[in-house]
């Protein structure tokens, strides 16, 4: 199991390109494989990217685009089809 710490999510949520949506879950698969790990850990990560997005929010500067992640049990993001995420982060 990889604890990855919130500045990885943020950096890896500021990948994501314009225009595109990304899962939660898609996020730790990567921080596992990259860390070589079996997995991580989804309540550590679900609260870190909220940690990420409410940082975001209150800076004016170096926004962390947060509205790009959605979670992994919807199929339909506003109009987004859940199909259309990135493969990788």
């Amino acid at each position: 199991m990889f604890l990855a710490p919130p500045i990885y999510y943020d950096e890896l949520m500021k990948k994501v390109p314009y225009g595109k949506i990304i899962t939660v879950s898609k996020i730790r698969d990567y921080l596992a494989k990259k860390n070589h790990a079996d997995f991580t850990d989804p309540m550590t990560s679900g609260i870190f990217v909220n940690i990420v997005a409410w940082a975001s929010y209150q800076r004016s500067e170096d926004i962390t685009p947060y509205w790009i992640v959605i979670p992994a049990n919807v199929k339909h993001w506003h109009g987004a089809r859940k199909d259309s995420c990135l493969s990788q982060a």
